[in-house]
């Protein structure tokens, strides 16, 4: 058995840094160390930072790509504000101002997960990948994989995508994951406060 982390939207990799500091003790009583801790970032800006934390924690594995439902090339949307950039590959995010576009891979998370883990593995997740959680929710939950998940810790970007918003479906994809995963979900601002 590999106690395995996978951030979904790594950005910079501080992710890294707090995840030393929260161990499984603080969630469920147990302690524990991490064997693998796969970075997924799709952003070219952040790729040398990764690589460097790759490069001397041999625990990390940097991913240059999006996560989603299906493997294929797809646009990157680099937005922000106020010296902050954050990138998505929903093209119907509205939030923050766009700065560029880049072609990235996008990868079918389940279809990964189901070849890099085991069933006896600890597979704990967080994501915080800008309204396409809205998307992938459904998948990994629905999937034969979400028995290997321990726990998924999401940011929600509730409102800021016109496609997710009509008709409230980025409210039924909260609630439903909610329903779901039961004690499996940690809510993102919570976990790392």
């Amino acid at each position: 058995m590999k106690y395995i982390f996978l951030f979904f939207g790594a950005h910079d990799g501080r992710v890294v840094s707090q995840l030393d500091k929260l161990t499984i003790d603080k969630i469920y009583g147990e302690a524990t160390y991490w064997d693998e801790i796969h970075l997924f970032e799709p952003q070219t800006e952040h790729e040398p930072t990764l690589k460097t934390l790759a490069l001397n924690d041999k625990r990390i594995n940097y991913h240059k790509c999006a996560v989603s439902t299906e493997n294929k090339d797809g646009t990157l949307y680099v937005k922000g504000d106020f010296g902050y950039c954050s990138s998505t590959i929903d093209q119907y995010k509205h939030a923050g101002h766009l700065h560029f576009t880049e072609t990235v891979q996008i990868i079918d998370i389940v279809d990964w997960i189901t070849k890099n883990t085991s069933a006896e593995d600890y597979v704990c997740i967080d994501m915080d990948i800008e309204c396409e959680e809205y998307n992938i929710l459904p998948y990994i939950i629905d999937s034969d994989i979400i028995d290997r998940i321990k726990f998924i810790s999401v940011e929600f970007h509730e409102g800021k995508s016109h496609y997710w918003s009509q008709e409230g479906y980025d409210r039924q994809v909260r609630l439903f994951t909610y329903q779901r995963l039961g004690n499996k979900f940690l809510d993102h601002d919570t976990y790392y406060a």
